[in-house]
């Protein structure tokens, strides 16, 4: 069995793309329990060949080769990055230059006839479209399904609703055509939902025409774990994940101003870049927290920052879908403080295996904070916790249902 994943934003990336990780943890999966293969189709990024393997997968990027130039600027990670991303606030997950971005439906056609004739798309059996973000994967996704003549199946592990921000499935925007993306998600085969509520809006959307499954966000234990590390004893707290509005990554800073007050060889770390990179170097330079915050900028590997940690901080304002870095800190046995929001209330135990906050308050995320750092008792029964939690979204545990429903849509195709 081949599986063909389709997913707009360039791989390798940056830190803090959970879709990302877990195309790599499927596809290590079912290379390595199910004899499978996989490949992936994805746009042309800074630095990054058209035709690559990561691992066990084949990748193809398409799209326009950015200038040459762009290749001169700094870098970061194993990859060039334009600096500007940084200086204007831009979002620095895409690592595509701005210029060549492809939106339309009419622009994405030609990439759409590229990818089809892609060597790698040779003996698939399913194509796997991460999401319905842009226009990108759902109409390529419906365009190789029908060229090839393969079953199309969606995950969908954002999040939806009519905050403002969660993505409205109903606005049309130059990067999502609400038609085209109804028609593709009921000419699918199958909706991997990973949480409830995305359950419950595709039964509407599609009226019981698709087949809808519940598969939540997972992890790889094995690669992220404890390793004896003993974080009790630190004072590290960490940030980990993209530097937007919807994750909050300002109040983790107020937080450790009125933490420092108490005890000031605490460190705050914060992993990862996007738009508000520098409003935060604003804020801690505003609040003298020089020397205990640290912007570390993105990074492509995530373990030893989880290693080196005690806290783990996960502030998003509507976060209705297990984050994956949330998951990865458990398994690593961090103590968890989160936001009390959507669907991580649905994992979180407050006061079991993490700690629930209001979103948005300094002083109730710093109160959190300090306890956990103050009492080493309650630290190590929510660690041990949080870890035994982590194990039931472990790759091993819910690959199979994976593995079913390809199979299930391959014999009824």
């Amino acid at each position: 069995m081949r599986i063909c994943h389709i997913r707009e934003f360039s791989y390798p990336i940056v830190i803090a793309d959970g879709v990302g990780a877990l195309i790599y943890k499927l596809s290590d999966y079912l290379s390595r329990v199910e004899a499978s293969s996989s490949c992936l189709i994805t746009r042309r990024a800074l630095g990054l060949p058209r035709l690559d393997t990561r691992g066990n997968m084949a990748i193809h990027r398409v799209g326009l080769d950015p200038s040459r130039n762009l290749l001169l600027l700094p870098k970061v990670g194993d990859y060039s990055r334009r600096f500007l991303f940084s200086v204007y606030s831009k979002d620095a997950r895409f690592l595509y230059d701005r210029n060549v971005s492809v939106q339309s439906i009419s622009a994405i056609r030609k990439l759409a006839e590229e990818a089809a004739d892609s060597p790698i798309l040779k003996d698939v059996d399913v194509f796997h479209c991460q999401g319905i973000w842009t226009n990108f994967e759902i109409y390529i996704g419906r365009f190789l399904s029908r060229r090839f003549r393969k079953p199309l199946i969606f995950q969908l592990q954002g999040h939806f609703g009519r905050d403002p921000e969660c993505m409205n499935l109903d606005q049309k925007n130059t990067w999502y055509d609400p038609i085209e993306g109804n028609r593709t998600l009921n000419y699918s085969k199958a909706i991997i939902c990973g949480n409830k509520s995305t359950l419950e809006i595709m039964k509407k959307r599609t009226a019981g025409r698709v087949k809808l499954v519940f598969i939540p966000t997972c992890v790889d234990t094995s690669f992220f774990n404890p390793q004896n590390n003993q974080t009790e004893q630190k004072k590290d707290v960490l940030f980990l994940g993209r530097l937007t509005k919807f994750k909050d990554p300002i109040t983790p800073i107020r937080a450790m101003k009125l933490v420092t007050e108490a005890m000031p060889k605490a460190t705050l770390r914060i992993v990862g870049g996007g738009p508000l990179t520098r409003k935060i170097q604003l804020t801690i330079r505003e609040l003298r927290l020089e020397k205990n915050v640290a912007v570390l900028g993105e990074r492509t590997e995530t373990r030893r920052f989880y290693n080196q940690s005690a806290i783990f901080l996960a502030t998003s304002i509507v976060e209705n879908f297990l984050s994956n870095s949330l998951l990865e800190a458990m398994a690593s046995g961090l103590a968890v403080v989160a936001t009390d929001v959507g669907e991580t209330r649905n994992l979180m135990r407050n006061g079991e295996n993490g700690i629930l906050v209001p979103p948005k308050e300094p002083r109730a995320l710093a109160d959190a904070i300090l306890f956990l750092l103050s009492n080493q008792s309650a630290f190590r029964d929510i660690s041990k916790n949080a870890i035994q939690t982590a194990k039931q979204y472990d790759i091993n545990a819910l690959g199979p249902k994976y593995v079913r429903l390809y199979k299930e849509v391959q014999s009824e195709a």
